[in-house]
């Protein structure tokens, strides 16, 4: 009733505004789901990247990594694979997971 009630020109303008308000919200949507889904792929390529160093490095089982990788943020996988290139042992990349995961 309310509607009915307003000009046709107001109203036109009142629709033209709700559209260019609603499309601009679509754009953004759009964006925010493109850079989400840039940053989701790269931390699945450094995740893979970083379990190939470790099995061919340290022999290690892949299923049993894959999980204790995937916790980590992708500053975390940088500070991985420095750490993946310095360790002595398997142990000493697990005390370094342990400790990250905690944080």
């Amino acid at each position: 009733m309310a509607v009915e009630a307003i000009k046709p020109d107001v109203r036109e303008a009142l629709m033209t505004t709700y559209e260019q308000i609603k499309q601009e919200g679509r754009q953004e949507g759009r964006q925010e789901g493109r850079q989400e889904g840039r940053s989701e792929g790269r931390s699945e390529a450094a995740a893979a990247i970083l379990l190939r160093q470790l099995v061919k490095r340290f022999h290690v089982d892949p299923e049993g990594f894959e999980p204790l990788l995937n916790r980590l943020n992708f500053v975390q996988y940088e500070e991985l694979s420095e750490k993946i290139l310095e360790a002595k042992s398997l142990e000493e990349i697990l005390s370094w997971l342990e400790g990250a995961s905690q944080n």
